[in-house]
């Protein structure tokens, strides 16, 4: 079974893969590496895809960490609302 947790760090990796496909699509091109169409159709296309079903994956580990009643996979799927373990105190300007 999947937890929030893993289903976090997957939606993580397939946002990472999504962003090295943008990011090589153009350059891939000035290159020589291949052609416009290539890059338009499989590098843009295949960054778009990678990076909605990242989206996805995200919303649904936050939809299962939210209904879970053991909240572990919560902070994971939500990295703000992870509780400090420091104790900070707001310094004066």
């Amino acid at each position: 079974m999947f937890t929030a947790a893993r289903i976090a760090r997957i939606a993580l990796v397939a946002a990472l893969l999504g962003g090295v496909a943008l990011a090589l699509a153009p350059v891939g091109y000035r290159l020589g590496w291949w052609e416009l169409h290539f890059a338009f159709y499989y590098g843009l296309g295949g960054a778009l895809i990678a990076s909605c079903a990242a989206l996805i994956l995200a919303l649904g580990a936050v939809i299962i960490a939210a209904r879970s009643t053991e909240r572990r996979g919560l902070p994971v799927a939500l990295p703000n609302s992870a509780p400090s373990s420091r104790n900070e105190s707001p310094r004066a300007p």
